[in-house]
C-alpha cells in the first residue's frame, strides 16, 4: 500500500494537466488494497509526504482529502474536478 500511495502522491504533485495526474491503474490498486488495511493510509501518507523532496502542489490535508475520495469510490471525473477546484482556489 505504501508504494501505491507514493505513486498517487507523486502523480498528484506533478506539474501536468489534471487529466494526466491520476492513473486509473494506481486508483484501482489503491481501492483494492484499502479494504485490507484501511486504518493505515493516513500514517503512510504522512510519512511519505514528509520525506518527499519534489515540489508539492497540494498540502498534506488536500492530498489526504483527495486520497480519501479515491477510497470512498468517487469517480475519476469528480476527483479531477476537486483537483481543479483546489488549484483554482489557490490561484484566486
Amino acid at each position: 500500500m505504501e508504494n501505491e500511495i507514493k505513486i498517487f502522491s507523486y502523480n498528484l504533485n506533478q506539474e501536468k494537466s489534471v487529466s494526466s495526474k491520476l492513473y486509473s491503474r494506481n486508483i484501482s490498486s489503491l481501492r483494492k488494497i484499502y479494504g485490507k488495511i484501511s486504518e493505515c493510509h493516513e500514517e503512510y501518507l504522512q510519512k511519505i509526504y514528509e520525506k518527499t523532496t519534489y515540489p508539492k502542489e497540494f498540502n498534506y490535508d488536500e492530498t489526504l482529502m483527495l486520497l480519501e475520495e479515491v477510497f470512498n469510490g468517487s469517480t475519476m471525473e469528480s476527483i479531477k474536478k476537486l483537483i481543479k477546484d483546489l488549484k483554482n482556489r489557490d490561484n484566486s
